[in-house]
């Protein structure tokens, strides 16, 4: 557990000396500068926008990584709690956490994804790029199941344009609503990122990079959502499952 606090913190931008000195030219230099004046303000845009301009490469990823899943609001209490909580319904509480969607958050959790998986990518046996990437990959299908709450759709393949009834704040599983299939429900295209963000985590990474606990709980993800190829009710009726109600 010890660990996983530290690598968390390094997600939330708190350290834990876990980054390699930057070498690199002085406007190189100067753009870290101002990227770390930017997050000691709280001023996520700015950190992106100066670490955007870094040189392509690890560590530039990394660095937009980090920024882009604190700018969605993925803390370090939010993120211990999902992970000692060991519950099916992990990815509701992570949606509940991201509460209220809008437009900005989904690109920026999006933005955050590639940046998280193009680090690991290059450093697939690397324990603070698998946990980068598992929670760049669960703050993407979170978000999405967060946007319930205030648009869903009226077929597979429909518009995701229709106001949610309930608007509450509150991530239930009618919100979802799955089983019968009954609509309005969550959007397909939605359902199926989160199906083809659940299949990518790098589960066998995370057990053999000593983050047990968090594979431990990334295996109660109900079965319906990890499978592969699943049709986008049984997607759905998983991801009902993942929600306290």
């Amino acid at each position: 557990m010890k660990k996983i606090i530290c690598l968390l913190a390094v997600v939330t931008l708190s350290g834990c000396n876990l980054w390699a000195p930057f070498d690199g030219g002085s406007s190189s230099q100067d753009y870290l500068e101002k990227a770390t004046k930017c997050l000691d303000d709280g001023d996520f845009s700015c950190a992106i926008s100066n670490y955007s301009s870094l040189p392509n490469g690890d560590f530039r990823n990394k660095k937009l990584c980090m920024a882009y899943l604190a700018k969605t609001g993925v803390t370090l209490n939010v993120l211990l709690n999902i992970v000692t909580e060991k519950s099916d319904n992990m990815l509701g509480s992570l949606a509940q956490a991201l509460v209220p969607w809008d437009e900005t958050k989904a690109s920026d959790a999006v933005s955050g994804l590639t940046s998280c998986q193009a680090y690991f990518a290059t450093n697939s046996t690397d324990s603070t790029a698998a946990l980068l990437d598992t929670m760049g990959l669960l703050t993407d299908c979170s978000i999405r199941i967060a946007k319930t709450d205030q648009f869903l759709a009226m077929s597979n393949g429909g518009a995701c344009n229709v106001p949610s009834t309930s608007n509450d704040g509150l991530i239930t599983q009618s919100d979802i609503q799955a089983g019968s299939n009954l609509a309005p429900f969550m959007c397909e295209a939605d359902v199926q990122a989160c199906n083809v963000d659940v299949q990518a985590i790098p589960s066998s990474v995370l057990s053999q990079a000593g983050l047990g606990d968090l594979h431990d709980a990334i295996g109660l993800i109900p079965p319906g959502l990890a499978a592969s190829g699943p049709a986008t009710t049984a997607a759905r009726d998983a991801i009902v499952q993942a929600i306290a109600n």
